[in-house]
């Protein structure tokens, strides 16, 4: 079984995952972005991220951690989010965010259901390699790089004073509300009747023949009824004028709003607390200080460690001979390895477009990150850092990648169909087994 946490378990049947595993594949397998340094390789939030549980399946839990390193080997661009973005959106699963993030999951969940049992595939090492680099990267970052990044208390001091309107913890409230949706919104009749009935459960609430918390529970029709209609804390400016102006209006916690109209419906407001906007003292400040500190300085002197590799490295750019020669003339040279022109295609082939057009952006970003994969891949072979959770991890992840990928070619026929995702959509409409 395949599930995705707190939500009702997700059907295994093959249609569905051949459809959502195409869309997976034709990302992680023919990639049509430029590269970047992910987020999560700056912040070292390893711990938790690991704990970020978002999805469970016969090959046990997918972590945030695991969900970030899936979505750079795809050229997703999720992956440039900032973790705490992230996990702060797995945590709360009621946004658009969180709704992006599901949907990459099951694409996830997708293809480690086609890989699981498939045999181990036959892979060219560099390829393995190239879908490492990040994890390198960051495996050298967190053991080489972050324990000499310690900013000095005068820093902390002098930060806090230059950006003191950043320590200024806004006003918030946190409420519970109940919905009645009008069944149509552009007649008032409509909206009259939703807020009538809303109000006969109001004055039931008032009278304490129902708890809010069991009255949303029971009747709302938001998603937060689940949680008895209690939502985040948020501060000014987070949802639709209305709402904020009955929450902000509240005082005393157990207080009722008015039913009032707003988004397709009528909404009750029962406050749960609220704090009013006050100037954090350093100290309270001070971690985050730090951390905010740490992450900017931390990959100035990345780039500067991996200048200091670079220069003990024989490298050769050669990406200007691309139009020139056949397939095997080399592009790089790190040392005594060759990146060729097939090579690159064979990592990304979106460097030429469906019109055979060059992608030039595409080719020299591809190359650059060649050359220094293969600098660090070599710095963390010489430190011993091969079974880093980082690099390890992502291993795992490039072998069910490449073992899906092997299973759909096996089982789709390739003569049979002129694409990959043809191949998945013939493939969903067979029958389980």
């Amino acid at each position: 079984m395949i599930s995705r946490l707190s939500f009702s378990p997700v059907p295994a049947a093959t249609a569905r995952i051949a459809r959502v595993a195409a869309l997976a594949m034709a990302a992680a397998l023919t990639a049509t972005t430029a590269w970047a340094a992910p987020g999560f390789i700056i912040t070292g939030q390893y711990e938790e991220m690991q704990n970020t549980v978002l999805a469970e399946d016969a090959d046990g839990a997918i972590t945030a951690f695991d969900l970030l390193l899936y979505l750079d080997m795809s050229r997703n661009r999720l992956v440039r989010l900032p973790v705490s973005q992230f996990i702060a959106a797995a945590g709360e699963r009621d946004s658009a965010l969180w709704r992006e993030i599901e949907k990459v999951t099951d694409e996830f969940l997708a293809v480690r259901s086609i890989a699981r049992g498939a045999p181990e595939p036959q892979y060219p090492p560099y390829l393995m390699r190239a879908m490492l680099y990040p994890a390198a990267e960051a495996a050298f970052i967190d053991a080489v790089v972050r324990p000499e990044v310690n900013p000095e208390p005068i820093d902390v001091n002098r930060y806090y004073i230059a950006h003191s309107e950043r320590y200024i913890a806004p006003q918030q409230a946190q409420v519970r509300y109940i919905f009645f949706r009008a069944l149509d919104p552009s007649q008032l009749d409509s909206i009259r009747r939703a807020t009538t009935n809303l109000e006969d459960l109001r004055s039931r609430i008032a009278r304490g023949e129902i708890s809010f918390e069991d009255a949303a529970a029971q009747y709302s029709q938001a998603p937060s009824a689940r949680k008895g209609g209690l939502i985040p804390a948020f501060r000014p400016g987070t949802h639709f004028a209305e709402l904020e102006y009955q929450a902000f209006s509240l005082r005393r916690a157990g207080e009722l709003s008015p039913v009032f109209g707003g988004n397709e419906g009528a909404y009750l407001l029962e406050l749960v607390g609220r704090t009013e906007e006050r100037k954090l003292p350093i100290e309270e400040a001070r971690e985050e200080i730090i951390e905010r500190l740490r992450v900017e300085q931390i990959w100035p002197y990345y780039r500067l460690a991996l200048g200091e590799l670079r220069r003990k490295s024989f490298t050769d750019n050669r990406s200007g001979l691309w139009e020139f020669g056949d397939l095997a003339t080399p592009l790089a040279l790190v040392g005594d390895r060759e990146l060729s022109r097939n090579q690159v295609m064979r990592i990304n082939p979106a460097v030429v477009n469906a019109d055979y057009v060059i992608q030039w952006q595409i080719v020299f970003s591809e190359i650059t990150r060649w050359i220094e994969g293969e600098i660090i891949f070599d710095a963390v072979t010489g430190m011993r850092l091969e079974d880093h959770p980082y690099i390890q991890r992502g291993r795992g992840i490039a072998r069910t990648l490449f073992a899906a990928r092997a299973e759909l070619a096996r089982r789709a026929e390739p003569s049979r169909f002129a694409t990959l995702n043809q191949a998945m959509e013939a493939l969903g409409g067979e029958s389980d087994g």
